[in-house]
């Protein structure tokens, strides 16, 4: 069994104990995207669920792994909504109708084929995961974000080698910077349109091997 598969194994065996040991129910249950990183003397493998992405820095070259297909979802209603932000609407009442819409078209698309894979309760999910391997000698650096801390930060211009290079301080900084960002830059979501002003915003790096 490849390095990928063991990572599916962890993270359906998690999918299935969760489910069970709390009781959860299929479309009434929390979900959440997924990333996890194992690292070994050879091999850096990687896995995404969702919408939230690592960054791989290989031979000074970044490799993004994620999972894209949430955004093939309601694509037009995701994109009405973009378009009413970015002519500055803000988060009016028919934002939050259209919002309403998406994520009905999302909940009926969740974990079945030909819709997107998410963390909930079917352990089927871990199977449908997006995978990687990269040899780890050559790798510089890793940054695991979610999607609402990737969007400003790409926006912004931060570069992801400078945050590949913060301490848990300097991370921490930034990650109240990006929401302060949020709140008083661009609080009706303007300048970035996106779903709500403030989205989860969390960040892991991991320096690279010991050279």
């Amino acid at each position: 069994m490849g390095a990928p598969d063991v990572l599916s194994e962890v993270l359906e065996s998690a999918i299935s104990a969760t489910t069970a040991n709390l009781s959860l129910v299929p479309g009434r249950a929390p979900s959440s995207t997924v990333l996890m990183v194992r690292a070994d003397r050879d091999q850096l493998n990687v896995l995404a669920l969702g919408d939230s992405t690592v960054i791989v820095s290989v031979n000074g070259r970044a490799n993004r792994v994620t999972d894209d297909r949430l955004a093939s979802v309601g694509t037009a209603l995701r994109r009405q909504y973009v378009n009413r932000l970015a002519a500055g609407s803000g988060y009016d009442d028919e934002h939050a109708r259209l919002l309403r819409r998406l994520q009905e078209r999302e909940l009926v698309a969740r974990n079945v084929p030909g819709g997107y894979w998410i963390a909930e309760t079917n352990s089927q999910a871990a199977e449908e995961a997006t995978t990687r391997t990269f040899h780890v000698p050559d790798v510089d650096w890793c940054v695991l974000a979610t999607d609402g801390f990737e969007r400003p930060v790409e926006h912004l211009g931060i570069a992801w080698s400078d945050i590949a290079r913060m301490n848990g301080d300097e991370l921490s900084d930034l990650l109240h910077s990006l929401h302060r960002w949020e709140e008083h830059s661009d609080p009706d979501g303007f300048a970035l349109p996106r779903a709500k002003r403030h989205d989860d915003k969390t960040v892991v790096v991991w320096p690279g091997p010991q050279r």
